[in-house]
Order: C-alpha cells, then structure tokens, then sequence
C-alpha cells in the first residue's frame, strides 16, 4: 500500500468518525475488549473532569493517546496550532488557556472533521478559534506564526512524519514549544501487524521508533528534544486491538522539543571604529543577553580603539577582550557573517556610499555627537565618552525589548528608525552615510 493509499484510507476512517460520532478506540474500529465511554477513555489519557466538562458536547470522540495539553505550558495571549485538531477537542482547551487575547488555529485534513469543530465553536461563540482545511505535511500557516504547537496521536498516521516535523518548526516562533501526545514503536511489528489496514490507520502501524523521531526533530532543527515513553498507557494502548498483543509493540509518549531563539547580527557603523560603534558592539552584547550579535567597522578605521572608550567599559564592567578598529569592507566580503540589521552611529556626514550588504539588512541611523573630538580637559573629554555611552545604551536597551521575532520587516524598520530619533543629532544629511 502506497503513502496515497494509506493517507486516503486514514480521511476515509475519521471522516467516517466525525459523521458518526462514535468511535470504538483509536485504532481499528472492531475492537473486542471492554468498552468504554468517550468521556472514561479521554479520562484514561488524562483529561481531568473540569476539563472535560469544558468542552462542548460532541467535541471528545474519546480520540488520542495522551493529553498534549499537560506538557504545552501554554500562557495568555499565545497562538497554538494542533495538528489534526479532529472536532476541536485540544482546540477548545487550549482556547481557554490562552484567553481572548490569544489565538488558536486547528488543522485538519477531514471535511467531515473540519465542519464538526467548526460547528462546535459556533455552539459555544468561540472567537478566538479557527480550524483550516490542510495537510499536515503542507500546513496552511505562514512562517514564523505559533508560540505552541500541539498535536494528540495524529503524527504517526501520517507516512512523512519527517516532514510533518519540518512544517512544525517552519511556523513555531522562535523560541517556540512543540508538545505532542503520540505513539511509539518499541519493538519491531509482526509483518502481520504491519500489514493490516485497520491498524496502519489507526494508531498502531505507522508508529516510528523514539530515536528516529528525535533524530528528524533535531534535523529540522528542534533543540532540547525530549522523548517520554507512558508506561502507564499499556492497558490504553491493549484496548485497541485487544488480544493481539499491540502493546508490546507499541507505547504512547509524550513528545517535547523548542525552537531556538534566533540570534541577530547587527553592524554598527562609524568612519573611524574607535569609540561610538565599539561602545555599540559590547553594548547590544550584554544587553542583548544572547539574541544579538554585535559588530562594529568604519569607513576609514583609525587602527586603534580610543583608549576612553576602553575605559568606559571597563568601568561598567564590561568586556573589552578582541576589540580592534576595523574596515567595513570585512563584512562585504564572502564568508562574512550576514547581518541582520545596520546601524550607522555617526553624528556628521562623512559622503561615503556604504558597501551592498549581503542579506538586505534592515537600516537606520542613530547618530551620536563624536565624544572623540571633544577639545577640553581630561575630565570633559571623559565626560563626553560616558554621555555616548548612556545615549547608546538607551537606544540598544530599547531595542532589544522589541518582540522583533513578531514584527515583520517593515515594522521593524519603522521601530529602529524611531529609536534613532531618540535623542538624534540635528543634522538631517547624517542619512546620507549609506542608511
């Protein structure tokens, strides 16, 4: 049976639940052990009472191998996706938990499925949830969209679970949370256990081993990736196909993995690279605590870092290790780090057409008075290297509090561009210096 067979079989089997409302266990749908509610078997994944009194009715088809919903963490104002959402079940949980400020988007391949739920969130005037017709190999999500995704004993009946995975990653945030309740093979299946239908549709069959999904997982770039075997879930599992022995084959887990935060590359640009865009390359390090990485270069670099700017930061504590005064012409060149966002610190025009950045950075211009053309004493030429540094340091605490991961290009644009206004220099023509 191929991957087309299979997936249709699979819409066949819980189109036909949706339509029925009635299904006999997650697997095959002629199970011959004791059976159970829909309410008992959701108990038995681990639902509590106030739980399942909270969704609407029709809502449980008693579906699943666990409750994602213990692991998701899930906060006020979060959007979740679910993956194969069903009749809403973990859609309408996961709706209360993150309130009306959040969002949740069920994904489901099953018209009947698709219309079940939809007509379960209008029973109860759910406005902070929608369910969307798709595959879950090609989710009709854009990038970069959910802070949590979760998904109940689906995955594994899908034959490109790797990229299911993939497609998770792609519209998670960064940072964000994958928690899954699914299935996993523990020990190699019968050929005849492989082979029959009911069970390759219904949670058994199409189980993978714990290693490779965390293998796929870390591929798609997942990290902190964990796999828990349920040994309390053996009778559940039994239950679906009683006196076969599947629950020696296979066992229900929980799975859990996160998007790393991205880290952003930022170039702050000065003409000489000794005082002002090194003050701003040690500082978006520190504040940045992780999410940015700082670099700093010139038009015409002096060759040497201002030995008041070194002392500065050291009085603030700050790393001065690798510093140097560098040509901009480092970060044009192949193999350079890409960056992210370009800062131009100059306070005067200096004419010079900066280079074409690889990666279309996002740019703007904070300029900030030269504190090293200060004439004057000792004491005031200090005094105009920590104003640079309390004016630049404002500006990078500010902006690294931006939810940047949310904001789209042009809205960042229109954040950092304000940012730099934030004390400006006078001088208009300090856009000319390539920003």
């Amino acid at each position: 049976m191929d991957d087309v067979q299979i997936k249709e079989m699979v819409r066949a089997r819980y189109g036909s639940i949706a339509a029925t409302s009635e299904a006999d266990c997650c697997a095959p749908s002629s199970c011959c052990g004791p059976q159970a509610t829909v309410h008992d078997k959701a108990r038995r994944m681990g639902y509590t009472e106030a739980e399942l009194a909270a969704v609407p009715e029709g809502a449980n088809l008693g579906l699943g191998c666990g409750n994602p919903q213990a692991i998701a963490a899930m906060q006020l104002g979060e959007v979740v996706v679910d993956l194969g959402s069903g009749a809403g079940f973990d859609c309408f949980l996961a709706a209360r938990q993150v309130g009306d400020t959040g969002h949740v988007i069920g994904v489901d391949m099953t018209h009947e499925m698709l219309k079940k739920a939809r007509d379960n969130a209008v029973s109860i005037r759910a406005g902070n949830i929608e369910f969307r017709l798709g595959e879950l190999e090609h989710l009709p999500i854009a990038d970069n969209t959910a802070d949590v995704v979760i998904s109940n004993c689906v995955i594994n009946l899908v034959p490109d679970k790797e990229q299911v995975l993939r497609e998770a990653f792609r519209v998670l945030k960064s940072g964000g949370r994958l928690a899954v309740s699914d299935v996993i093979n523990i020990a190699p299946l019968p050929a005849e256990l492989r082979a029959d239908p009911a069970l390759l549709c219904g949670c058994v069959a199409g189980a993978a081993p714990a290693e490779r999904i965390e293998a796929w997982l870390s591929e798609a770039g997942f990290v902190d990736v964990r796999v828990t075997r349920n040994v309390e879930g053996r009778e559940m599992v039994e239950s679906w196909a009683y006196g076969r022995g599947v629950e020696n084959y296979i066992a229900s887990a929980m799975v859990e993995a996160r998007k790393p935060e991205r880290v952003y590359n930022v170039l702050f640009l000065c003409t000489g690279n000794s005082a002002r865009s090194i003050l701003a390359e040690v500082l978006i390090g520190h504040w940045g605590k992780g999410r940015f990485n700082g670099y700093s270069a010139g038009s015409f670099p002096k060759g040497a870092v201002h030995p008041l700017a070194l002392e500065e930061l050291e009085r603030h504590h700050l790393s001065t290790t690798g510093l140097r005064s560098k040509s901009w012409n480092e970060f044009a060149r192949p193999g350079a780090p890409v960056m992210d966002l370009v800062f131009t610190v100059c306070d005067q025009a200096a004419g010079e057409a900066c280079p074409v950045w690889p990666g279309n950075p996002v740019t703007a211009h904070w300029g900030v008075p030269d504190p090293a053309a200060v004439d004057g004493t000792e004491g005031e030429q200090r005094k105009a290297f920590h104003v640079a540094y309390l004016a630049l340091e404002n500006r990078i605490k500010i902006f690294v509090a931006l939810p940047i991961d949310r904001l789209d290009r042009l809205a960042i644009k229109q954040k950092v561009d304000e940012i730099g206004r934030l004390g400006a220099c006078r001088n208009r023509s300090c856009h000319d210096f390539g920003c």
